[in-house]
């Protein structure tokens, strides 16, 4: 399919689903262009746009801006939004009744989501809202030259069961896509399918960075060629993307790794520029940038990351808390946006699950397996994979609310294979520093893993 063709093919789809992602997309080209100060204006106009609806239509939000006195009219600079307490994730689970706009009726989607911490929660987006988190995506795209319908490798999870599996397949082909499983991979099908992107003609990798740095350095260990390829750019996501592994990325397929920062809650938070600067989606969302007390931080000092959504009006989100940590940035980017600058994001350290039948696993696949679980009434809150050693696991899970294990266990034990793995309940997962729970904790040296993309090379 040619690249004309299939962007024509995915603008037209969505539109017919009532998203009109090229016209938000020529908006957002557009605000792009706008002073610093124009920016700020159209932010706040938004934001204000959010705060009155949480707060005539939202019954959590009523009750918490009741409790303290507070009303709409009281936010009257950024500033003032540390007035109001933050949203955790544990809202979201607690109260996502209370949390929904009942007066909004445009089409809207729900789905769960758990991001990077393994708790899962249930999310209702405006159409309109998804419409601008894409368009927001294919507006990073386009600052490296790449547009819908461009031939893209990407490196994901595939649904393990169920009609969206089915449908992946027809979706890649329209968007002229080859697609390859962060979920089970092994030499032999990373090296399939890039003998598919060549055919294809792929000029972008994008995926998750944990993942597209393990298919890279399988690759390399297979002495596989990367101009047979050539690609423009690698778009990471979802991980952190650490310094050693860019470095080895660039060095390897000779050019640019950039990052997209974003959140199922959010949509795209944050999208590296050609000049390797990472310019926040203001139109989108308002961010802050807070200290362990939640005291707004100033300047370029380091601290969690907070969101307020502002395209989302089914569900509207006040100081979501991402248990991200990150830093604002001070000046302006010489490739002349005036979008505000974010910097050095920590956290987002998913770990690749390596299994001694040479399967690579991303740990994205085990909050899909909880994601299933939610579609059929059940859920755990917490989840930890230990990996000791190759064939020695620990999985620590901390029962949801109808106390049920025994399935979520079952399914990680079975995609694991023929290894120990010592399953343990527990009434809570120890957080990082930076405030997450880890899906996976590796503990394999790194001449472990070189040796694991040795073995599936010699396989």
């Amino acid at each position: 399919m040619t690249p004309h063709f299939s962007r024509w093919l995915y603008y037209a789809a969505n539109k017919l689903g009532g998203r009109d992602v090229e016209r938000e997309l020529a908006a957002l080209r557009q605000s792009e262009s706008l002073t610093a100060a124009q920016l700020v204006e159209l932010q706040w106009q938004r934001l204000q746009a959010v705060l009155h609806c949480a707060y005539e239509h939202a019954p959590f939000y009523r009750q918490r801006f009741a409790a303290l006195g507070l009303v709409p009219a009281d936010i009257k600079t950024p500033a003032d939004m540390g007035k109001i307490p933050i949203t955790e994730k544990g809202d979201l689970r607690a109260h996502y009744p209370t949390l929904i706009n009942p007066t909004y009726r445009e089409r809207v989607y729900q789905y769960g989501s758990s991001g990077s911490t393994g708790e899962p929660v249930l999310l209702r987006q405006a159409t309109t809202a998804l419409t601008a988190y894409s368009a927001a995506k294919l507006r990073g795209h386009t600052w490296h030259g790449l547009q819908a319908g461009t031939p893209e490798g990407k490196i994901w999870g595939i649904p393990l069961t169920g009609q969206a599996r089915l449908t992946v397949p027809l979706r890649n082909c329209a968007l002229n896509r080859v697609q390859l499983s962060a979920f089970h991979a092994t030499e032999r099908s990373m090296l399939r399918g890039f003998a598919r992107m060549q055919r294809r003609g792929v000029q972008y990798l994008y995926g998750y960075s944990s993942s597209i740095y393990d298919f890279s350095r399988l690759l390399a260990a297979a002495g596989v060629d990367p101009g047979a390829l050539s690609p423009r750019v690698i778009i990471t996501t979802s991980d952190m993307l650490l310094e050693d592994q860019k470095n080895f990325l660039e060095s390897y397929w000779g050019c640019p790794a950039v990052k997209e920062y974003g959140a199922g809650e959010t949509g795209i938070i944050a999208f590296e520029c050609e000049q390797r600067n990472l310019h926040i989606t203001q139109e989108n969302v308002f961010i802050e940038v807070v200290d362990g007390d939640g005291t707004l931080l100033s300047g370029t000092s380091r601290g969690e990351v907070i969101v307020t959504p502002l395209r989302n009006l089914a569900m509207p989100l006040l100081r979501y808390r991402l248990h991200d940590v990150a830093e604002l940035a001070d000046g302006a980017c010489s490739c002349g946006r005036h979008l505000q600058l974010l910097a050095n994001i920590h956290g987002r350290d998913s770990d690749i699950i390596y299994t001694p039948d040479g399967r690579h696993l991303h740990s994205e696949v085990f909050n899909h397996i909880n994601r299933r679980l939610m579609d059929q009434g059940q859920e755990i809150r917490y989840f930890q994979l230990v990996q000791h050693s190759l064939d020695s696991f620990q999985l620590l899970v901390v029962p949801g609310d109808r106390g049920q294990t025994n399935l979520f266990a079952q399914g990680i034990c079975e995609l694991l294979g023929d290894v120990e793995c010592k399953v343990e309940v527990v009434a809570a997962i120890p957080p990082t520093a930076s405030g997450k729970i880890r899906y996976v904790v590796s503990h394999l040296s790194a001449d472990e893993r070189s040796s694991q993309w040795s073995a599936t090379n010699n396989r």
